[in-house]
């Protein structure tokens, strides 16, 4: 710390002690402040009184201003309010400490908690001295309370000031002759660069405005930008509120919301939300959620623009434009990043849940927040702790006769006017790229860089302030340190960053960083002159804007439509209906409805359809495209719209199917590298050319998978992987169906040879096959299924038979030593026992009937659909597995009673989305938004399909 900032803080503790020992200035304080001040202190659930001192420093600070006269009283007491209320939460942790320690030493009067208490406040506020000891205790607290006491005064000196020389300008801008200020609410942002944050400023006329301390250029660039647009489009203007630019802050409208009064008015609301989303995309805009777009009337309005341009890097090199997935996949990030789309995360309860997007708000999804609560609050067990909360937000959502009103009844209003607004930014590039143009006023402004997300800074600096004894300083400065030094959402941070980081979490700020365009590095944001750090982080770049403006051909529109379309859809249809109990088909009826969704749902990409889909990223849960691949990609998509094709005679379901795999042959090429994984490689799309065109009688198709072979086997040369769902097991048993299909020895021969290779690798090893993992996925029933493909092989009945014989052994011994979690694994096609029984199952098609073979799949089936618990619904590992077992054992076996077991359990599986309206799917409950095979709703249906029509689907579960 700079030895002037040393000085400071002490002269203010001084002033602050010397204070405390005063007798008289508490009651001079409470009377300067007036009622404001107690009312809003009133509902604190922690009173730290003795903190009053601080607050009479700060508002000396502040009255050393002589034009105070231009604050009430009422609004000083709501000013001095919020400083209380800001130290008080920074030491609130410290002072439920000392409160603990008092109730345990037995110090406090009462016969209550509560009494109790309020013993220990009393006390607190009423002894001379308290303060003193309290901050000896806590020797870093007290120089940071100090710190922030001398921030908070400089900011409101600060904000005084600006209002004095801007009181004549906003007094012309609000047609009111006289300001004064007659409320102020400040902290309505988190606070940077010396406890600066918006406060909402009312005036004693009524009229209201924010004010905000940071640079606000963009805000002006941004009002050219809408100026010009609203000139050039006048049937797509737009509504923004109006700014009054200074140097380093602003004034800007304060946006009263309010409703529609018509049916017309919500529609006109949607169309001017997606003029709004095509606009803030083009202009690289993020952090544009639900409470940053607000309904004022039939107008949606931005109401903090700080985050243009933070997404305006666009780097296409691809000549292929929108035919390209990387092109396809940096479109839907650009989407995403306004936050006007949902963006997806867990539930604390486990569910699919989304952030308040500005496009339909939470929905009726909870987000999932860990709030500092309060437990057992003013009595003398009063503590905080992190709790598990979710809540909805529709603020950014217009309301007709009170209730507010989503966007799917005006989702196609929504998209043609985003459609159109797009196409009207493509016409108009020329003036965009002009000199003196539009975009020009962009050039080197100061755009937010936003390093670490918010949240994680809020919950560092909330550790900063954990109590600790005298002589901790160093340890605390070394615990936030450590946790700046880690590598969560930046890799490799420098030495530089961490420093400014360091500083601003210390003195209670969230770091703040600025860039500008072509200017390496980012801007340090704290008080005085910024300071350029070395850094690597995207630049802004107007190129950016025109560069992304330029790619937009009419394929590359369509396709952004529907990403707007879908994952609004996603989010906020509601369940699929599902058949009631009485229906004569309802299994059958359910695989229907599935895929009548999924063909609803999808996305046009230049040769076919595409889906949107969520994917596990730890915290977060990323939309992305479908992938080409068998597991959770279009090929598997496309398998289930066959085999459904197949079971109705639907044409559409059909040609969906084929689309979809043009498309994925398409993309797969674009990615060059990729695994040689039967489920997740090229071998899944030669697997799903090949029954797709067997189900539709398609030669084309097979044809396809014939040419697609070559690369693969390439890649299988040197693939090292095993298993039957990553490696050479999986492949030897779809050459193998590929030969059938195509009529062709030599793929038969080319199996054998992988098969050899599984062999020699095998004994090689010790174990049961070649892993110590039970399942068909990844153990050595896997193994097996690739035995019965080629049953010809010498010894291969006998192999096959004495693997299992071990899988059974080994499987027996690995579930009885799970404690929990046993319906997963026992219920799980990958690594449980339905891949086990679908090992058995081959066994028995490929060599014939073997009594004690028959007899341990019996005994396999029993055990999966006992452990069917709902937890998983997937195909890879929930539910689904069991009841494929059982239809393909019942209709194998010609047993009725196994096919009555498969249905009775699909009946119960529909029977839970009809309740819940959500399957358990990977990565989390979700409704309908998962579509792939193995892990989401297409592996659902073609399940529901195999009980329904076992002879006619495919399998799947064993690539055959």
């Amino acid at each position: 710390m700079p030895d002037r900032d040393a000085r400071a803080i002490e002269n203010c503790l001084r002033r602050v002690l010397d204070r405390a020992d005063s007798s008289a200035w508490q009651a001079d304080l409470r009377r300067e402040l007036g009622n404001g001040f107690l009312e809003s202190t009133a509902d604190l659930p922690h009173q730290c009184h003795f903190l009053e001192p601080f607050v009479a420093e700060i508002w000396q600070a502040a009255q050393e201003f002589a034009l105070v006269d231009g604050l009430s009283g009422r609004a000083a007491g709501q000013f001095a309010a919020f400083w209380m209320q800001n130290l008080t939460r920074f030491a609130q942790r410290a002072s439920l400490a000392d409160l603990s320690g008092a109730a345990e030493a037995g110090l406090l009067k009462g016969d209550t908690p509560a009494a109790r208490y309020r013993d220990y406040i009393d006390r607190a506020a009423s002894q001379s001295g308290t303060l003193e000891v309290f901050l000896a205790r806590y020797p870093a607290l007290a120089g940071r309370l100090a710190r922030r006491t001398i921030d908070l005064a400089d900011s409101a000196r600060e904000l005084l000031a600006r209002f004095a020389a801007d009181r004549k300008a906003l007094a012309e801008r609000l047609g009111t002759p006289v300001l004064q200020i007659a409320g102020i609410q400040p902290g309505l942002s988190d606070p940077h660069g010396g406890q600066r944050t918006v406060a909402a400023v009312s005036f004693s006329g009524g009229a209201r405005v924010l004010y905000k301390p940071r640079d606000a250029q963009i805000d002006r660039a941004f009002s050219t930008f809408v100026d010009w647009w609203n000139r050039s489009e006048p049937q797509h203007t737009v509504r923004k509120p109006w700014t009054l630019v200074r140097d380093g802050y602003c004034w800007a409208e304060f946006i009263e919301q309010g409703e529609c009064t018509s049916t017309e008015e919500v529609r006109l609301y949607y169309r001017r939300l997606g003029v709004w989303l095509a606009l803030l995309a083009a202009l690289g805009g993020t952090d544009f959620h639900g409470e940053n777009i607000l309904p004022a009337g039939p107008d949606p309005v931005p109401v903090d623009i700080e985050g243009l341009l933070t997404e305006s890097a666009w780097h296409d090199n691809s000549e292929r434009g929108s035919r390209d997935w990387t092109f396809r996949d940096a479109i839907l990030k650009r989407l995403l990043a306004t936050h006007m789309l949902p963006v997806w995360t867990r539930c604390a309860t486990g569910g699919a849940c989304h952030t308040s997007a500005a496009i339909g708000g939470t929905t009726d999804r909870g987000w999932p927040a860990s709030p500092l609560a309060w437990a057992d609050a003013q009595t003398d067990r009063a503590r905080t702790a992190f709790g598990e909360s979710s809540g909805t937000s529709l603020v950014s959502l217009p309301r007709l006769e009170g209730q507010p009103i989503g966007p799917l009844h005006f989702l196609n209003e929504l998209v043609a006017s985003f459609i159109q607004a797009l196409q009207c930014l493509c016409r108009r590039l020329p003036e965009l790229i002009s000199t003196g143009g539009p975009l020009t006023e962009f050039g080197g402004v100061a755009v937010r860089s936003i390093l670490r997300p918010t949240q994680w800074y809020g919950r560092v600096m909330l550790w900063s302030c954990a109590p600790k004894p005298a002589g901790s300083l160093t340890v605390l400065e070394q615990g936030l340190d450590r946790a700046l030094q880690s590598q969560e959402f930046i890799p490799d941070p420098t030495p530089e960053r961490i420093l400014t980081e360091h500083r601003s979490l210390w003195r209670g700020d969230i770091p703040r960083f600025a860039c500008r365009e072509g200017v390496p590095g980012v801007w340090t944001d704290r008080p005085g002159e910024g300071e350029l750090l070395p850094d690597e982080v995207p630049v802004p770049s107007r190129h950016g804007i025109t560069a992304f403006i330029g790619s937009l051909d009419a394929a590359a529109i369509d396709f952004s439509a529907g990403v707007l379309r879908q994952s609004l859809r996603y989010a906020g249809a509601p369940p699929l209906p599902m058949p009631s109990a009485e229906s004569a088909g309802r299994i059958l009826d359910a695989a229907r409805a599935i895929g009548d969704w999924i063909l609803s749902t999808t996305i046009a990409c230049p040769h076919g359809p595409g889906w949107l889909t969520l994917k596990d990223d730890g915290e977060l849960v990323l939309t992305a495209l479908t992938d080409p691949w068998l597991y959770r990609g279009n090929s598997g998509i496309a398998l289930f719209l066959a085999n459904l094709a197949r079971v109705t005679g639907r044409t559409e379901f059909g040609d969906c199917a084929r689309g979809a795999l043009q498309q994925a042959c398409s993309d797969a090429a674009d990615r060059g590298q990729f695994p040689a994984s039967a489920f997740e490689g090229p071998g899944s799309l030669v697997y799903g050319c090949c029954e797709v065109g067997r189900l539709l009688d398609d030669p084309e198709l097979i044809d396809r998978a014939r040419l697609l072979t070559p690369a693969w086997l390439v890649s299988l040369e040197t693939h090292e992987l095993l298993d039957f769902l990553g490696g050479v097991s999986g492949a030897t048993s779809v050459l193998v169906h590929l030969a059938r299909c195509t009529g062709r020895d030599e793929f038969t021969e080319i199996a054998r040879r992988c098969f050899e290779k599984v062999v020699a690798a095998n004994q090689e090893r010790t174990g049961v096959g070649f892993s110590k993992s039970c399942g068909l996925a990844h153990g050595p029933s896997g193994f097996v299924v690739a035995v019965c493909a080629l049953p010809t092989t010498a010894n291969g009945a006998r192999v096959a038979f004495e693997v299992l014989q071990r899988e059974r052994c080994m499987s027996i011994e690995r579930f009885e030593k799970i404690s929990s979690g046993k319906a997963l694994a026992t219920c799980s096609w990958c690594n449980g026992i339905p891949g086990i029984g679908l090992a058995c199952l081959r066994w028995l098609e490929s060599f014939g009937p073997q009594p004690e073979i028959e007899s341990w799949l019996r005994e396999f089936l029993d055990q999966a659909l006992a452990g069917a618990d709902d937890s998983s619904h997937c195909l890879c590992c929930g539910d689904c597995g069991p009841i494929w077992l059982a239809a393909a054992a019942g209709e194998r076996l010609n047993d009725p009673a196994l096919t009555a077991k498969a249905r009775s359990a699909a009946e119960r599986l529909i029977d839970f989305y009809a309740e819940r309206g959500v399957w358990n799917l990977s990565p989390f409950p979700e409704r309908n938004a998962i579509p792939g095979l193995m892990t989401g709703l297409s592996g659902i249906g073609l399940t529901l399909l195999q009980v329904a029509c076992p002879d006619q689907v495919s399998q799947v579960l064993t690539l055959s």
